[in-house]
């Protein structure tokens, strides 16, 4: 059986011989082992393909991860400034394309698309994606995308300024223009991914965590967004990967009906994550990256994955990874311990 074939019965509820294990992109994890910077990474021959393969062959895990080194490009395609060039950090936003949400009505979707394809690095991206799909597509899931259309709106003029928009009900319908405006953007993105062989959508949506937003606004401004997203996508692929950091138990019963395929949480109560998800979706998780990950020792993560492989047993829906991305700090002997539980070895 292959990892791919592995994840399709997790996914579908069926029997499997283990539990499913991968971490949640970890490109930032491998710049940091190469001492490189994500932009250094994508001029290497291969726009780092082989590192990124290397990378997974190493942590021995399911979901290989394509194009997810500079997270934050459509900003740049939007006039925003980003830096790519900290050894062993992700890219970091400098300077917001917009100051206004009422700006979006200077852009066109054709433009930022029309942007994104020109721009050298996003190319580099696909040709990554590209060379990963051709190693191991037929063996592991090639996750792509990006942030979510939620996520999206709000980076454009900032967190902060988002949810002040987001509260007065006299912006509703800018609001709404502006995350029509983003889906359709994450939409021809994830799209220009898939094509260049990826078949797992990965959408991040870490602006709707229950720490942010309330259920209701999540329900109003961020669900109808994704399921949107998913319906379109899923004509090219039928699996999306959504992820949502912090509080996220409430949002299970919300997804469950979405037909995205999996959800992937932060530290959470397994067994009642499960319960809620009422076979309907797969939970993915649930070791914090840093309380657990990074910090304990291996002995304390092996049994602490050991136990979440248990509660979750082997009847599918159940995928376990770091509650987030991977620090950079990370020591390998940790992963390699959350990784081992799902063998049972010790």
């Amino acid at each position: 059986m292959t990892r791919k074939e592995l994840l399709i019965k997790a996914m579908n509820f069926e029997e499997v011989p283990r539990v499913p294990v991968s971490t949640l992109s970890g490109a930032t994890w491998a710049i940091k082992q190469e001492g490189i910077s994500p932009e250094e990474l994508l001029r290497l021959p291969d726009a780092g393909a082989q590192i990124i393969l290397d990378t997974c062959d190493r942590l021995n895990v399911d979901i290989v991860y394509g194009g997810r080194a500079i997270p934050h490009i459509i900003l740049r395609a939007m006039g925003g400034e980003i830096n790519n060039s900290r050894v062993g950090l992700p890219g970091e936003v400098i300077q917001k394309p917009i100051q206004e949400l009422e700006e979006i009505r200077n852009w066109t979707v054709d433009q930022v698309m029309e942007n994104l394809r020109r721009d050298e690095e996003y190319q580099l991206l696909l040709k990554q994606t590209r060379i990963i799909a051709e190693k191991t597509g037929k063996e592991r899931f090639t996750g792509v995308g990006s942030f979510g259309p939620f996520t999206t709106a709000a980076q454009l003029v900032g967190v902060n300024e988002f949810m002040m928009y987001l509260s007065d009900e006299d912006e509703e319908d800018l609001v709404r223009e502006v995350l029509e405006f983003s889906e359709e953007v994450v939409y021809h993105l994830t799209m220009d991914f898939l094509e260049s062989g990826g078949n797992l959508v990965y959408i991040a949506e870490p602006v709707s965590s229950g720490d942010l937003i309330s259920e209701d606004y999540f329900e109003t401004y961020s669900l109808p967004y994704l399921k949107q997203l998913n319906d379109r996508l899923s004509e090219k692929c039928p699996y999306m990967l959504l992820h949502i950091c912090g509080k996220t138990m409430e949002r299970i019963s919300a997804l469950k009906d979405s037909g995205i395929a999996i959800f992937s949480v932060d530290s959470l109560d397994l067994e009642e994550a499960l319960k809620r998800a009422d076979g309907k979706i797969t939970i993915m998780g649930t070791l914090s990256p840093v309380r657990v990950l990074e910090q304990e020792c291996p002995e304390e993560i092996y049994q602490k994955a050991q136990n979440l492989v248990q509660t979750a047993g082997l009847s599918g829906g159940f995928i376990l990874a770091p509650g987030c991305d991977l620090t950079p700090d990370t020591p390998y002997e940790h992963i390699e311990a959350m990784v081992r539980a799902v063998s049972g070895k010790e």
